[in-house]
């Protein structure tokens, strides 16, 4: 049986002006968990690599542009969902936009390969309109 559960949410605008009370948010909710402080400070980075790409580097959308972070810890894993308000993307970019863009190495990106170094399992749902959501979910060592 569970002893220890947090299950804590917030959903703010997706601003950069959100993005250092989503962060004391987060660090809060981390700090209750039973990770170590260095698992703790890479989740923390991790959250922070993805939330930047969601916030600062999106397009604008549908006009709701909101954000939502869902923390859900317990003895032997944390679990992070990220939810996108921005559900609708199109295709408005034509070949000469996608070379440049593939070319450019500054271009903002999620680097996944940082993701799956930090966390246990990653996944993500997009459903054309109704979902945008990436769950991250890291295990306690020694969790029961």
């Amino acid at each position: 049986m569970l002893k220890h559960t947090i299950h804590e949410e917030i959903t703010v605008r997706r601003s950069p002006e959100e993005m250092d009370e989503l962060r004391r948010f987060a660090r809060s909710a981390l700090e209750r968990s039973k990770l170590s402080d260095y698992e703790r400070g890479l989740l923390l980075l991790a959250l922070d690599e993805v939330l930047t790409a969601i916030i600062e580097f999106a397009r604008k959308g549908n006009g709701e542009e909101k954000v939502t972070i869902i923390f859900d810890i317990n003895d032997v894993r944390v679990r992070i969902a990220i939810e996108d308000s921005q559900n609708q993307f199109g295709n408005d970019i034509n070949e000469e936009q996608f070379r440049l863009l593939s070319e450019n190495p500054a271009r903002r990106e999620i680097d996944v390969q940082f993701l799956v170094s930090v966390v246990d399992e990653m996944s993500y749902k997009f459903q054309k309109g109704i979902e945008n959501k990436l769950i991250l979910t890291k295990f306690i060592e020694g969790g029961s």
